[in-house]
């Protein structure tokens, strides 16, 4: 097996680079024969692309054969896969069927995003948070920019993004806030964006804390 050769020209995506490369893997057939040194490796592989994935290594189940743990691992990414393209589907027909929480951006406001999640990006980047936990959250970052690139813009995924945020405040410790701040800015526009494409007011105590946040930024 010439892994050099299973690992050129895959796809773009890391998720699907490594769907792609395990696919590759499985087609060549008779995993169970392969060295145990090109089995390790293999495992090695897979294993990285997962942590760059925001996914947890697959522990070794069969420690003295690495063929049996690479046929499980397989199997383990054959289940991920399956998990993504469902996800995908189900997102789609909901994209086409349901219009709610979708708004159009316009050019400035693209604009201003793409920059908020640079310094969002490069804040994370020197956080004290894991590197399994930093992936994950730059797969959210590419998630939201495909969003922020589209004519109309879902706005469920930046709801999501902010959970996230919450859930990783206090391992981020000093980064925090200003990270905090940046994606309150984004916010602000997805919320009047959709309050005005459902034809709705925001509700007071929303507008009071984005009011309250904004003058707690000019205070700085």
């Amino acid at each position: 097996m010439n892994i050099e050769k299973l690992l050129t020209a895959l796809p773009q995506d890391e998720l699907e680079a490594m769907f792609e490369f395990c696919r590759r893997v499985e087609a060549e057939g008779l995993i169970e024969e392969l060295p145990q040194t090109t089995a390790n490796r293999l495992n090695n592989i897979i294993n990285a692309m997962l942590e760059r994935n925001g996914y947890e290594r697959i522990a070794r189940p069969y420690r003295n054969d690495a063929n049996d743990t690479l046929i499980g691992t397989l199997n383990v990414i054959s289940g991920l896969e399956a998990d993504y393209k469902v996800g995908s589907l189900f997102e789609s027909i909901s994209e086409n069927r349901d219009p709610l929480g979708v708004v159009e951006l316009n050019a400035d406001e693209k604009s201003m995003m793409r920059d908020k999640l640079n310094d969002i990006r490069g804040m994370i980047d020197d956080s004290e948070l894991s590197d399994r936990k930093k992936n994950a959250l730059y797969r959210r970052i590419g998630d939201l920019e495909k969003e922020i690139d589209m004519v109309s813009t879902r706005t469920d995924r930046f709801f999501s993004f902010l959970g996230d945020l919450a859930f990783t405040a206090g391992e981020m410790a000093e980064k925090s806030k200003p990270v905090a701040d940046r994606f309150s800015e984004i916010m602000e526009v997805i919320l009047r964006r959709r309050a005005e494409s459902e034809n709705v007011s925001l509700p007071k105590r929303m507008e009071k804390l984005l009011s309250d946040a904004r003058s707690e930024k000019e205070e700085e």
